[in-house]
């Protein structure tokens, strides 16, 4: 899957919600560690964000559609969790 061009996937990054639609507190976080490592279709997240090519992030379609700053939001908070989750 990594051999299709991103404009034709075009894949979405959601925003963090610091609520769900029911009010309750949302685990942004866990959410920005499946983008991260998964893909998810069911956001038309074809290639998980720790695989993308650098074109994808900071090429002009990635620049035009506001990715680099999503996809630098879910690559900390993933490395992070990483870095951090076995000594928790």
């Amino acid at each position: 899957m990594s051999d299709l061009v991103l404009p034709e996937l075009a894949p979405i990054i959601p925003d963090f919600r610091s609520r769900t639609p029911a009010g309750k507190p949302a685990d942004s976080w866990l959410l920005a560690i499946e983008d991260w490592n998964r893909p998810n279709p069911a956001i038309r997240l074809h290639v998980a964000l720790k695989d993308w090519r650098p074109e994808w992030i900071s090429g002009p379609y990635g620049r035009k559609h506001g990715r680099a700053g999503k996809y630098n939001q879910r690559r900390v908070v993933a490395l992070e969790y990483q870095r951090w989750a076995p000594i928790l």
